[in-house]
């Protein structure tokens, strides 16, 4: 956006002239920007700052693999509905 160019070619009056148009483009860019900037320093403030003990006491670890766990799941599944069944 630095490297953007607001002006054009002015024709008869000769020279460039700046266009407001891209003026304005240029600045909604740089404020974008630095709204952009501001919500990533926001959000890697707030990650940093989470106690990542507790989050990781909150979820027990699991050494089996996807598959393997998939099996599992549809094994206790299929060992429900057996019971259930008259």
């Amino acid at each position: 956006m630095f490297v953007f160019d607001p002006s054009v070619e002015g024709g008869t009056f000769g020279g460039r002239v700046v266009n407001l148009a891209l003026q304005q483009q240029q600045m909604m860019m740089t404020v974008c920007g630095a709204a952009l900037f501001v919500a990533g320093v926001v959000l890697h403030a707030f990650a940093a700052t989470r106690p990542r003990a507790a989050a990781a006491a909150a979820q027990p670890m699991d050494k089996r693999s996807w598959w393997q766990a998939y099996r599992d799941e549809v094994a206790r599944i299929g060992a429900e509905t057996d019971e259930k069944a008259p």
